[in-house]
């Protein structure tokens, strides 16, 4: 499973504009993130350029917001 959909809706960016930038089919953009299908190694870092991440980053679950904060940092805002 990629994340595709999750760092796309990120940056505002719709499945046509996506499959516009890739040169490829708003189908083919939804197929991947649906699942039912797989972009090759190559298209996967076109995908992590433009939505402005990592190929690993498409490849691991996002960390929800909160995560990055350092626990030390959150009991000092409340002190």
């Amino acid at each position: 499973m990629t994340y595709i959909q999750h760092y796309r809706e990120l940056r505002g960016i719709t499945q046509v504009v996506l499959a516009e930038k890739l040169g490829v089919s708003q189908g083919a953009v939804s197929n991947w993130e649906n699942g039912d299908r797989k972009p090759d190694v190559f298209m996967m870092k076109r995908i992590a350029e433009i939505l402005g991440c990592t190929v690993d980053e498409l490849l691991t679950e996002p960390k929800p917001i909160e995560s990055s904060i350092n626990k030390n940092e959150r009991v000092g805002e409340n002190a």
